[in-house]
């Protein structure tokens, strides 16, 4: 009985009243080339970031933090706003940097540094730079160091942004999370 079956179904399929109607015509398939495209315009890498902000969370070790004369580790949290970020196709410079949080209170600096683009369009970046931060609460430059940040460029314009901060005069460490304009 199964075999009588299969073996109506493979003549229906294969008689000539069907064999037209199930005929491909090649010049109907939709090309997938021809659809909407994702648009890999390169991305301006030279214009002018004029606001950004990230948050930082991390920990840093702080003299006399600790009941002990040697100090110790301390939580940190930092909101921090950026302006002016001049962008040349080799070399970055973050103008001005404002924040607070805990512990320092409040501070600003600068940062340089280089850009890498990680793909052909440019939407990929990674930076490295070089920060020179003071606090209010201390004097020198205590929170400088390296920064480390990938961004990834939206459509609109906007970047969003994910890093690393390494702390040299006071040692630490903090990742961050932010967008710039």
């Amino acid at each position: 009985m199964r075999t009588l079956t299969a073996i109506l179904i493979l003549s229906l399929l294969s008689s000539p009243a069907n064999a037209q109607s199930s005929a491909v015509d090649f010049d109907d398939v939709i090309d997938p080339s021809d659809g909407p495209r994702v648009t890999t315009a390169a991305v301006d890498r030279t214009s002018t970031e004029w606001f950004g902000i990230r948050l930082l969370g991390g920990t840093a070790y702080i003299p006399g933090w600790s009941y002990g004369d040697d100090g110790g580790v301390a939580p940190m949290v930092h909101l921090e706003l950026s302006f002016f970020t001049l962008r040349w196709r080799h070399f970055y410079w973050e103008i001005l940097r404002l924040g607070g949080g805990f512990p320092g209170v409040f501070g600003g600096g600068t940062q340089l540094g280089v850009p890498f683009a990680l793909d052909d369009a440019g939407r990929h970046e990674l930076r490295v730079g070089l920060h020179v931060t003071v606090f209010a609460t201390f004097p020198v430059p205590t929170w400088s160091g390296l920064a480390l940040s990938y961004l990834y460029h939206l459509r609109s314009g906007a970047k969003l942004e994910v890093g690393l901060q390494q702390y040299s005069f006071l040692p630490g460490a903090a990742l961050s999370i932010g967008l710039k304009l």
